[in-house]
């Protein structure tokens, strides 16, 4: 665990160091944004379902999808780095509680959220299951768990240590079976589930940026499978809608 946790210290570097380049540069920036708008079409809901509800978004980083939210309600991001990012929610007016947190902790009592989104952050901490299993406590009966992840190709151990040493942000490269057997287990029932799988274009365009060493691992991620997988999860049985 020692050593799980020594990595995932080294990623919250980089992963600052990530959300810092896209802050400073005017094309980056609209570039994430339009993957954001590109996630919510997937998801398909849309942003007048959140009025008048309570929010999460667990792994909110310096951009996430609560801070564009444009319907009144209660929204809340947690992140390991909020703390880092107070200047960038700051700058951009963003005025909704931010919360220094883990997914693996969070700081809330049973039930108390409708909704709770997590974009690309679960496979970043050091426990995928035990974020779900405390995502599942915090949200209420009927409540809507949305979830976005890299997922892979079912590796051998080897593989799956060469993936980690390239990609150092990810401290987990699970599979899309795997990833729906953690939420079935954790007492999830999924409304709906997709995959988008990485392709040569996105790689090109990641060259095209001048961004050398990303389109390099897109590139290898991509040889290994790697695609983009969304989970429109219900706490219990029934339908929110």
């Amino acid at each position: 665990m020692e050593r799980v946790i020594k990595k995932w210290k080294t990623a919250q570097i980089r992963e600052e160091d990530f959300y810092r380049k896209i802050e400073g540069s005017k094309e980056d920036l609209q570039t994430y944004e339009r993957g954001l708008r590109k996630i919510w079409k997937v998801f398909l809901v849309d942003f007048e379902f959140f009025k008048g509800k309570t929010v999460l978004e667990v792994g909110c980083g310096s951009r996430g999808i609560i801070h564009y939210i444009d319907q009144p309600c209660l929204r809340i991001g947690i992140d390991p780095l909020c703390n880092k990012y107070r200047d960038i929610y700051v700058k951009n007016d963003f005025n909704i509680p931010h919360l220094t947190a883990i997914g693996e902790n969070l700081p809330f009592k049973n039930d108390s959220f409708d909704v709770v989104i997590s974009i690309n952050s679960i496979d970043h901490g050091t426990n995928p299951n035990e974020s779900i299993k405390e995502i599942r406590r915090v949200l209420k009966q009927n409540g809507l768990f949305l979830l976005e992840m890299d997922t892979f190709l079912d590796f051998p151990r080897g593989v799956q240590n060469l993936v980690s040493l390239i990609d150092r942000l990810h401290l987990h490269h699970l599979s899309d079976k795997k990833v729906l057997n953690i939420l079935s287990k954790s007492g999830f029932e999924i409304e709906s589930h997709s995959v988008i799988k990485f392709t040569i274009r996105r790689v090109i365009s990641e060259f095209l940026r001048s961004h050398f060493i990303s389109g390099i691992k897109t590139l290898f991620a991509t040889f290994l499978g790697a695609q983009l997988s969304y989970y429109n999860c219900i706490k219990s049985g029934s339908s929110l809608r």
